[in-house]
């Protein structure tokens, strides 16, 4: 498998989000989120609008909690990230 990070700046330097998660086969909808958001040039801050307070974008951005269902289509509305890619287990789900 190759590793995280090489996946990561494959798809950066090719600018495609679905050649990423592809890649990731299942690891993170949460690195999807902060490859969006790294691509668009968001912040933290400009999440809150799309996931909710500060400590949930935290959250859910460190693995702690899960996405509900209406901030999966929020982030498929604003951002474009396909829900697919969205409710595909985490490794934190599979391992439980």
């Amino acid at each position: 498998m190759v590793p995280c990070y090489l996946l990561w700046m494959r798809a950066i330097a090719r600018r495609t989000l679905r050649e990423f998660v592809d890649g990731m086969a299942g690891h993170c909808d949460q690195q999807a989120i902060r490859f969006r958001t790294d691509q668009q040039g968001l912040t933290r801050k400009d999440l809150e609008a799309i996931i909710g307070p500060r400590n949930r974008v935290a959250d859910i951005l460190n693995r702690r909690r899960g996405l509900s269902v209406e901030m999966i289509r929020r982030l498929n509305a604003q951002l474009g990230i396909s829900a697919e890619v969205l409710i595909r287990p985490s490794v934190t789900d599979d391992a439980a």
